[in-house]
C-alpha cells in the first residue's frame, strides 16, 4: 500500500499536479516493496535531472498520504489478489511462501491479505514511512547524469530523512513442516505440479554457479524437463525448472502444467530425472548448451539502464559487490558436470522435497 500511495502526493503538490509535471517530462516515477527492501525508481531524459531529483526529494521525505488514493490503493490490491487467484498459476505462486516458510518475511502472502490491509488508515501508513525511512539506503544510477548533482542529492536525502536504524539481519527462515499441499481450483480441467527442493542462497558463491548451469540444462523448451516429460511422453503442456535465491535460502522447481489424472506421471517423471541427475553425468553438450544460455540470459536482461541500475541497488542492499552476478556468470563457465551431478547428489532430496499442487 505504501509503495502505491508514496507518489500520489507531496506537501506541495497533489497526484494530479504529479502525474502533470512527469508527463511535461516524459518521465515514469514508482515505488515497489520487497520482502526485504522498499523501493523508489524514477526513468527520465537526462535533460530533466534536476527536476526529477528535486520531485524525488520531496516525495521521499514529505509524502502527503492522500486518503482518496489508499482508498483506491486498497481496493486495486484486492482486485489484483482476486485476479491471481482465480488462475491456476496465480493462486499456486501466491501461496508458495507461506507454504514454504514458516518464519521471516519470505513466510508472507504476497499483497498481504485483504482482512488486514483493508483496516490500515493513514496513519499507519504514517507510521510506516516513519520507520522505514529511517533505514539505511543505496542509491544506483545507471546513464547520463551529472556525477556532482546526484552525489549532493544524495547527501541532502540522508541528512532530510535522518535516520539511524541498523541495517535489519536478515537471518535464514525457517522451513515449513508440512511437506505436501493441494489447492482446488475448481471448473478447471488442468492440474499444475510443482516440486521444490531446498538449496542454499546466494551467499554460496560456488554453490549457486553450479545451480545456475543445473536450471538453465533443466529449463525451457530445449531443456531436459520439457524434452522427456512433454516431447517424449506427453505428459503436459508447459514443463520447466527455476532457481529462486536470497542470500540465506534457497530452492530449486520443477514445474509441470498437465491433465488432472497425470499427475502421478508427472511426479513419477520428475523422480526419474533428479533419480538420473544424481546417479549419472549430464553429457558435456547439455552443459555447455547450459553455459551458453545463462550468458545469454545475463546480457538479454542487462540491455536496459533500468535493469542495470536495479542490479547495483539489489546488490548492494544485500551486500554483496556490484559484479556479483557476473561473477556468478563467470564462475559457471568453469562448472564440470562432476561438479553438477555433487550438487544434485547433495540438493535434490526427493525426500526432503516440497510438492505444490492445484487440482480441479
Amino acid at each position: 500500500l505504501a509503495a502505491r500511495v508514496l507518489p500520489r502526493g507531496t506537501a506541495k503538490l497533489s497526484a494530479t499536479r504529479i502525474e502533470d509535471f512527469l508527463a511535461d517530462r516524459a518521465t515514469d516515477l514508482s515505488a515497489s516493496a520487497g520482502r526485504n527492501s522498499f523501493s523508489v525508481g524514477a526513468k527520465y531524459p537526462a535533460r530533466f535531472e534536476a527536476d526529477i531529483l528535486g520531485l524525488l526529494k520531496q516525495v521521499l521525505e514529505g509524502p502527503a498520504w492522500p486518503a482518496k488514493e489508499l482508498a483506491l490503493a486498497k481496493e486495486d490490491q484486492a482486485a489484483r489478489i482476486k485476479r491471481s487467484e482465480d488462475q491456476p498459476l496465480g493462486l499456486m505462486f501466491r501461496q508458495i511462501n507461506p507454504f514454504l516458510f514458516a518464519s521471516g518475511p519470505y513466510s508472507y502472502y504476497s499483497l498481504g491479505q485483504p482482512g488486514t490491509f483493508k483496516a490500515f488508515a493513514v496513519k499507519d501508513l504514517q507510521e510506516f514511512w516513519r520507520r522505514q525511512s529511517r533505514q539505511p539506503f543505496v542509491l544506483a544510477v545507471c546513464g547520463q547524469f551529472d556525477a556532482a548533482r546526484i552525489k549532493t542529492f544524495a547527501q541532502d536525502l540522508a541528512r532530510g530523512l535522518s535516520g539511524n536504524a541498523a541495517k535489519p539481519d536478515l537471518a535464514a527462515p525457517a522451513w515449513g513442516a508440512a511437506r505436501e499441499k493441494a489447492l482446488s481450483l475448481p471448473g478447471r480441467n488442468q492440474a499444475h505440479l510443482l516440486s521444490v527442493f531446498p538449496v542454499p542462497g546466494r551467499d554460496d558463491f560456488q554453490a549457486s554457479a553450479g545451480l545456475s548451469v543445473l536450471r538453465a540444462a533443466l529449463a525451457g523448451q530445449s531443456g531436459l524437463l520439457f524434452r522427456d516429460l512433454r516431447d517424449k511422453q506427453g505428459l503436459g503442456y508447459t514443463v520447466t525448472a527455476f532457481l529462486w535465491q536470497t542470500p540465506k535460502t534457497g530452492f530449486m522447481a520443477f514445474y509441470i502444467g498437465t491433465e488432472p489424472d497425470k499427475v502421478g506421471q508427472a511426479r513419477d517423471g520428475f523422480r526419474t530425472t533428479v533419480t538420473a541427475l544424481r546417479n549419472g553425468l549430464l553429457p558435456g553438450d547439455e552443459v555447455e548448451r547450459a553455459k551458453n544460455i545463462l550468458t545469454g540470459e545475463y546480457y538479454q536482461e542487462h540491455q536496459s539502464l533500468g535493469s542495470r541500475s536495479g542490479e547495483a541497488a539489489s546488490l548492494l542492499v544485500q551486500g554483496f559487490d556490484l559484479d556479483h552476478d557476473k561473477a556468478i556468470i563467470d564462475a559457471a563457465q568453469k562448472i564440470t558436470p562432476e561438479a553438477l551431478q555433487d550438487l544434485a547428489r547433495r540438493w535434490l532430496d526427493w525426500d526432503k522435497a516440497y510438492e505444490l499442487r492445484v487440482e480441479p
